[in-house]
């Protein structure tokens, strides 16, 4: 709902009685148990009123989840922009003002322009649509109502996905011809390598490489937003949904989070996407084997990998040859596995059934196997197969953020945004 600051200036511009029916409807949409926010027009004029810290109040006591801000773009269609749009002053002191707010809202408070300033266009994105209520016409924003007109909701039959399939909608999201506070995606940094094509189809992608330093602290961070509550809470739901699900679920977050290194193959102008790579800590660079179909045509293929920015450190890629049909795998147990104190664990490693060897910080386990004898003419290649984890301190405030989680939980705030707030600005 639209709030343009405290009743005498919303009805200023709404007209008499307009904050009013503003609120009653919030009254509506809180009985009925909805889920909403509030959004306002920051411009030259209101930009003192709508930092208010008592109109926040208000719409905190009133439901909201949420307070959206979105300044003044001269490209919408009022009249006399210079009047309000913000001079480079009155944007250092709105946003200063704003930062002051959101450390004492009582819930979260965003400022899109700031947001897609590192993140590019949430519309061009996919991520979010412009309806009108009255007209019904829909919009990729606020600041681009420049859809054809039969792009609307309306009583005859016209829903949301015939507009959002209309060729105009498809074209806008496919073009990357923006700039920044207007623009494409810029969640992910994408590398590409031109390789040589292995003689069969079937391959193997190596990729050398770790999660960052900086992509860990980012997340600890991000967490630590959420509360001390939150890795309790991991664990409990660990132990009630039992390993294999509670990995399927890790798998949905790592995605969520932005952590996970995406994979994409194209030849002769034919491309495959890949299962994506779940995060690397950073304490040893790895090589990962990834099995592959190249795409059929041309001797040289393309690899693209996709990263949230800062996150990932590649220093190698390369293609393999499948391994032959006469490869002989051979899976073998931990013949022992010591720990320091001379305590065999092996039985704790020998199957993933939520029985795990804990270590503290330097200390470890020396696991031993049995080789198989070398055959004549072939080479012996081991591939370790771990699973488990590593816990951390995420400090923060005690208990649980529940405001800070539902906004991650909603991707209103993700981590790959906020860690794009603590890098250096170029």
């Amino acid at each position: 709902m639209a709030i343009d600051g405290p009743e005498p200036v919303h009805n200023a511009r709404r007209g008499a009685d307009a904050y009013r029916k503003v609120q009653a409807v919030l009254d509506l949409l809180r009985c009925h148990g909805a889920l909403f926010g509030y959004s306002c027009l920051v411009s030259a004029k209101s930009w003192r009123a709508v930092t208010s810290p008592e109109l926040v109040r208000v719409q905190l006591y009133a439901g909201c989840a949420v307070g959206v801000y979105s300044r003044y773009s001269p490209g919408s269609r009022s009249s006399r922009p210079s009047d309000l749009a913000l001079t480079a002053e009155e944007l250092d002191r709105y946003q200063a003002a704003f930062e002051d707010l959101r450390a004492q809202a009582g819930l979260p408070l965003l400022d899109l322009d700031d947001l897609e300033e590192h993140t590019g266009c949430f519309s061009r994105a996919g991520a979010s649509v412009h309806v009108d209520g009255i007209s019904g016409r829909v919009a990729p924003c606020l600041r681009v109502p420049l859809a054809p007109a039969e792009c609307r909701i309306d009583p005859a039959g016209s829903c949301l996905a015939d507009a959002l399939s209309h060729p105009f909608f498809v074209e806008y999201r496919r073009s990357e011809i923006c700039s920044r506070s207007c623009g494409a995606n810029l969640d992910r940094e994408a590398w590409s390598f031109q390789l040589g094509r292995p003689p069969a189809d079937r391959a193997l992608l190596v990729i050398h490489g770790r999660a960052t330093r900086f992509a860990e602290e980012a997340l600890i961070s991000y967490l630590a937003r959420m509360g001390q509550g939150v890795r309790p809470l991991m664990d409990l739901g660990f132990e009630l949904v039992g390993c294999d699900d509670y990995r399927g679920y890790l798998d949905e977050e790592m995605e969520r989070l932005g952590l996970s290194l995406h994979l994409r193959l194209s030849a002769d102008g034919k491309a495959v996407s890949l299962p994506a790579l779940a995060p690397i800590g950073p304490a040893v660079s790895r090589r990962l084997a990834v099995p592959i179909e190249l795409p059929p045509g041309g001797d040289r293929v393309t690899v693209q990998l996709e990263a949230t920015p800062r996150f990932w450190e590649i220093q190698e890629v390369t293609i393999a040859s499948a391994l032959p049909p006469d490869t002989s795998p051979r899976e073998l147990r931990a013949r022992s596995a010591l720990l320091a104190s001379g305590t065999d664990v092996a039985a704790l490693l020998a199957a993933a059934d939520g029985r795990r060897v804990n270590l503290a910080p330097g200390e470890r386990v020396e696991v031993a196997f049995e080789a198989p004898p070398p055959a004549p003419g072939r080479m012996r290649t081991v591939i370790a197969s771990m699973r488990g984890y590593y816990a951390i301190d995420i400090g923060g405030v005690p208990g649980i953020n529940a405001a800070a989680l539902l906004a991650h939980h909603l991707e209103l705030v993700t981590l790959p945004r906020f860690a794009a707030r603590l890098q250096p600005r170029r």
